[in-house]
């Protein structure tokens, strides 16, 4: 154990140090799930709260990277007045980065690691593996507010590993397909007709393409952050029919459909001509990109941007559908009983269905509970947000990434090879070949 544990730190560490030196692109905020800020666990102190916990109460520490913008800090008062047995201190750093940063520092030297902790959810795996996360599944069992079966089947059982619960969806996110309505019709589209297989997806880029304006856009095109090109490569491959891994987490994606999605990928930038490496900055928001596959955490940034313009639908796909699933997840990290049971007290709260609803609301989220998502409230707000309500749509057909330790280390691995066939400098064979073999090899670390 103790060789398994100085293997994922210095995984950790390869992982972070590259994360750290990639940015996003242009003109998206590319996976919230996978995109990462540049900064430096040294360039920002975590915020904290100040106040101290009161008498009597058990006192624990939480980081998370949501912050301000998400009211965190508010929520945080709000579970701390609501009750006298838990006082929370809510760390806030900037960036998955940051964090798992801190958390990798924290384990090696064995003191000062959180209770509670939240973070993508494709590091939970790792921090499993540097400490040992609780297992959830008997608090969710005894919580009287929740279930379990009451979490999207597929979201839940991502982080059962070993037949622990190391970890609990927060809020999902998808990959969608935004577009433009008055551009569509421009083009003598329906709007209320999008494409919904790849072929209709190259038919209606090609009207949409004209002059300095692109048909379609996807960040994997263009961003340098390897995650938002392995994130959004695994989604064509799913739609085509292929899988990307086996059930021991071995590539699968070197095969005919893995090829064919890759080409694909490629064509609509250099044969059909629709899509482009080098795209305007935020051509989407100013009407210079027609079709967008991004996240559902762009809604409201799109929604402010293009007003009644925006529309929303499911991924167009050849031979099934599907997207990739983003999301923070909620976990605890081993410590004294007594302070276990405060974080998932904690942790409950954050899960019931007004906290949930106003963080969707704040930053563009989906519920992970069957109930919450189903709720008239949740449903009265989806209804009036094109990305939700699409986002909800899809949960049916969600795929996630690799549910291994060494996800990261592999995806970046693979990206490399991806990035060069979409900039026509490999096949899509060779290059599928090559990323094949770069991901067993990190994988298998």
């Amino acid at each position: 154990m103790k060789h398994r544990k100085l293997f994922a730190l210095l995984a950790c560490a390869a992982l972070l140090l590259s994360a750290t030196a990639c940015g996003g692109g242009s003109g998206s905020s590319a996976a919230e799930a996978p995109a990462e800020s540049t900064a430096s666990a040294e360039a920002a102190e975590p915020a904290e709260s100040s106040a101290e916990a009161p008498e009597g109460a058990t006192a624990i520490t939480v980081w998370e990277m949501y912050g301000p913008k998400r009211g965190m800090d508010k929520i945080t008062e709000q579970f701390n007045e609501s009750q006298d047995g838990v006082f929370a201190t809510d760390v806030f750093l900037v960036s998955h980065t940051e964090l798992m940063q801190k958390i990798q520092v924290t384990a090696a030297s064995s003191s000062g690691l959180p209770d509670a902790v939240l973070i993508d959810m494709f590091y939970a795996p790792l921090i499993n593996d540097l400490v040992g996360n609780v297992d959830l599944k008997p608090y969710i069992d005894a919580d009287p507010t929740m279930s379990y079966d009451d979490f999207y089947e597929n979201l839940r059982d991502y982080s059962m590993i070993d037949g622990k619960q190391i970890s609990i969806h927060s809020y999902a996110n998808n990959l969608i397909l935004y577009y433009n309505k008055s551009l569509f019709e421009a083009a003598g589209l329906d709007p209320n007709k999008p494409p919904a297989t790849w072929d209709e997806l190259v038919t209606y880029a090609q009207a949409l393409t004209t002059g300095d304006q692109l048909g379609f856009l996807c960040s994997a095109f263009y961003d340098s952050y390897y995650e938002t090109v392995s994130w959004q490569y695994q989604v064509f491959v799913w739609q085509n029919g292929g899988e990307m891994w086996d059930e021991n987490w071995q590539p699968a994606f070197n095969s005919p459909e893995g090829i064919e999605a890759l080409q694909f990928m490629m064509d609509l930038i250099h044969k059909h001509g629709v899509s482009s490496t080098a795209p305007p900055e935020n051509g989407f928001h100013q009407g210079k990109v027609a079709m967008l596959l991004d996240g559902t955490w762009m809604g409201n940034e799109l929604e402010e941007a293009l007003g009644d313009n925006l529309m929303a639908a499911p991924l167009p796909y050849n031979k099934a559908p599907a997207t990739n699933t983003g999301g923070e997840h909620w976990m605890i990290l081993p410590s004294e009983k007594a302070r276990e049971d405060a974080a998932w007290q904690y942790i409950s709260h954050f899960l019931s269905e007004a906290v949930v609803t106003e963080i969707c609301a704040n930053g563009g989220q989906v519920p992970t509970r069957k109930s919450i998502a189903d709720s008239d409230a949740f449903q009265s707000f989806a209804n009036e947000h094109v990305a939700i309500k699409t986002s909800m749509s899809v949960m049916d057909s969600a795929r996630m990434r690799a549910a291994s330790p060494n996800y990261g280390a592999a995806s970046e691995a693979m990206s490399t090879y991806i990035q060069q066939a979409l900039f026509n400098t490999m096949t899509a064979e060779d290059a599928v070949a090559a990323a094949a073999e770069a991901f067993a090899a990190a994988i298998n670390q």
